[in-house]
C-alpha cells in the first residue's frame, strides 16, 4: 500500500491536525505502509522522516516539501511532480477542507483513478462551519461540495461529528473512523517537555486530591473555561481538585484564562503553561 498524505504545514502549534498526521505516518510506516508526506513547511517533522524520495518500500515516512504559490494550482514543477506522486500513490489523504490547494489535488487524483480520502477533523461540524460562514458556505456551494464528492469518502472520528458533518453536507459518503494519536510520550508525564516544567508542583500535596491533566492548543472551542469554572465550584464545595493546563495559543486568549483563573483565586488550584 502506498498513501500520499497532503497538509499545508507540518508546525505543532497549530493544534491537533499536525500531531495526528505526524503519528498516523508513523503508524503506517511502522507496519509497512509506504508514507509520502506533502506539505509546504516541515518545520516540526521528526528528524528520522526521510526527505525527498519515495519507493515501494519505506521504512520511515518520506517528506515532500513544496514551495507554497498564491494561487491553488502551484507552479508547473511542483504540479509535475504531484502528478508524479499521485501515480506512484494508491490513495490521496487529505486532512481538514479549507485549503484551496485541495481543490486542485482532489481533481489531478481523479483523473488520473487514484482514490482520495478526506478526514474532516471536525471541520464539518456545526461549530466550525458557523466561523466566518458565509464564507464556508460560499466556499462550499461553488467549490467545495464537488471536491468532496471526488472523495472515496470523508472521514469522521466520531458519531457526533458524523451526524453533523452529513447534515452539513447531505449525499456525501462518510464514514467513521477514530483518530489516532501516540500516547507513548505521555504514559510517564516527565517525557512531555511541556508538562514536565510544571510537573512536580502540580504532582505535589495530598494524593487523594483529583488531577486534572489539559494538553492542547487552547481555542474557545476547548471550553478551558469551564474546566477553570468547574475547579472553583469543587473547591467552594468543599472538593477540590488540582488542574494544569499546558499548551499555546492566541495571546488575547491566553490573557482571558489568566484573567479567569485570578477571578476565581485559583492560583493554587491551577496552573497553566
Amino acid at each position: 500500500m502506498r498513501i500520499v498524505h497532503f497538509i499545508p504545514s507540518l508546525r505543532l502549534a497549530q493544534g491537533g491536525i499536525v500531531r495526528h498526521v505526524i503519528d498516523l505516518a508513523n503508524l503506517l510506516s511502522g507496519i509497512g505502509v509506504s508514507v509520502v508526506l506533502v506539505t509546504f513547511d516541515d518545520q516540526d517533522a521528526p528528524d528520522d522522516w526521510i526527505r525527498e524520495r519515495e519507493s515501494d518500500s519505506l521504512s520511515k515516512p518520506c517528506i515532500v516539501k513544496i514551495p507554497r504559490t498564491r494561487l491553488p494550482r502551484l507552479g508547473p514543477v511542483t504540479r509535475r511532480r504531484i502528478r508524479e506522486l499521485l501515480v506512484w500513490a494508491d490513495v490521496l489523504h487529505l486532512h481538514g477542507v479549507w485549503p484551496p490547494e485541495h481543490l486542485w489535488l482532489a481533481r489531478i487524483a481523479s483523473r488520473l483513478g487514484t482514490p482520495t480520502v478526506l478526514m474532516a477533523h471536525g471541520t464539518l461540524d456545526d461549530w466550525a462551519i458557523r466561523q466566518k460562514g458565509v464564507k464556508k458556505r460560499l466556499y462550499l456551494r461553488l467549490f467545495g461540495r464537488r471536491m468532496l464528492r471526488r472523495c472515496a469518502t470523508v472521514l469522521c472520528a466520531t458519531g457526533e461529528e458524523h451526524r453533523q458533518a452529513a447534515r452539513n453536507l447531505p449525499g456525501i459518503p462518510m464514514q467513521i473512523v477514530p483518530g489516532i494519536l501516540d500516547l507513548s510520550p505521555f504514559e510517564e508525564p516527565r517525557q512531555s517537555e511541556l508538562v514536565a516544567q510544571h510537573w512536580d508542583s502540580f504532582a505535589q500535596g495530598s494524593r487523594e486530591t483529583p488531577r486534572v491533566l489539559f494538553l492542547s492548543r487552547f481555542h474557545h472551542k476547548k471550553g478551558i473555561e469551564t474546566l477553570v469554572d468547574s475547579a472553583a465550584i469543587l473547591r467552594d464545595q468543599g472538593r477540590p481538585i488540582r488542574v494544569l493546563i499546558v499548551g499555546s495559543g492566541e495571546t488575547e486568549y491566553t490573557r482571558q484564562l489568566r484573567s479567569r483563573i485570578e477571578d476565581h483565586g485559583l492560583g493554587n488550584f491551577v496552573r497553566r503553561h
